[in-house]
């Protein structure tokens, strides 16, 4: 259970940055106000990978963080060898508020945290690693639970 709350804040983590804002003088752009609302959040299975995407909208601007799953095979006791997620922001700058916000050292340090453009790449393999396609799903679905509840679809 507390692996699936982890992974829970993870997906929840990248929307936190789409939520923010600040009150500093610079001139650089910051997040809007207001707060974010859930368009979608879907699950797919499409055979030897499964995907939970995340679609969420503020402002009108509109933010994606999909998790993907890679397993040896497409049955349900299939392992999973891979997981990244890829979120990706409306700007560079909300991007890159995200990831100096969201982020601590440690995570951008390790390698697996990568920032590109409107796009901030996690990989999750460690976290999904050896877990089934079934018990993927669990959690995926877990999460999507718990999106869904904490920013109100």
């Amino acid at each position: 259970m507390k692996k699936f709350f982890y992974l829970c804040m993870i997906a929840l983590g990248c929307m936190v940055g789409f939520t923010a804002c600040g009150d500093d003088d610079d001139d650089e752009p910051k997040v809007e106000n207001g707060e974010a609302q859930i368009a979608s959040v879907i699950i797919k299975d499409n055979g030897t990978t499964m995907t939970l995407t995340v679609t969420a909208t503020q402002n009108g601007q509109v933010a994606t963080a999909v998790t993907t799953c890679t397993f040896d095979g497409s049955s349900d006791d299939a392992l999973c060898i891979k997981a990244e997620q890829v979120a990706t922001f409306p700007s560079e700058a909300w991007a890159k508020q995200s990831w100096e916000e969201d982020y601590d050292a440690e995570e951008k340090a390790s390698g697996k945290l990568k920032l590109s453009g409107r796009t901030i790449t996690q990989d999750l393999t460690e976290d999904f690693e050896g877990l089934t396609k079934l018990e993927a799903k669990i959690a995926l679905e877990y999460i999507k639970a718990v999106v869904e509840s904490e920013l109100g679809k």
